[in-house]
């Protein structure tokens, strides 16, 4: 996830997730406006996690946190740039998504960036609009 220079640690997000994947893979992230992003980590994280301090520490650290998204997978393998973000560690919560398969409690951590420069209105709109 980190580049070898720990400066730089791009964030990839699929919007809309297909209904086969994982149950632990369908994480929630979204853009709650233009300018904030509700992102989980990945499964079995926790606050304590190496890779969620590193994104609390992303401002004191000077650790670049460029935003990559696609609307869903059937559109190939290229992302948009959305613009460099700036997290809120007050604002990370640890929680748990359900794991249907077996029925266990797997835990996340739901994390709070802003972007430095809003979305653009009609790449917002692209993106949160539940169609293709």
């Amino acid at each position: 996830m980190f580049h070898s220079d720990n400066k730089n640690c791009p964030i990839f997000v699929n919007f809309h997730k297909e209904e086969d994947i994982s149950e632990t893979t369908k994480y929630e992230d979204k853009f709650t406006d233009a300018s904030t992003l509700e992102y989980m980590s990945k499964s079995n994280r926790k606050l304590s996690s190496p890779d969620v301090i590193k994104f609390s520490e992303a401002k004191e650290k000077e650790t670049r946190i460029p935003l990559f998204v696609k609307k869903k997978n059937i559109e190939g393998d290229d992302f948009y740039y959305m613009g460099d973000l700036v997290s809120d560690p007050k604002k990370f919560i640890q929680t748990t998504i359900k794991d249907k398969k077996n029925e266990n409690k797997v835990n996340v951590v739901k994390m709070i960036f802003y972007l430095k420069r809003h979305v653009e209105r009609d790449m917002y709109e692209y993106i949160t609009k539940d169609n293709i």
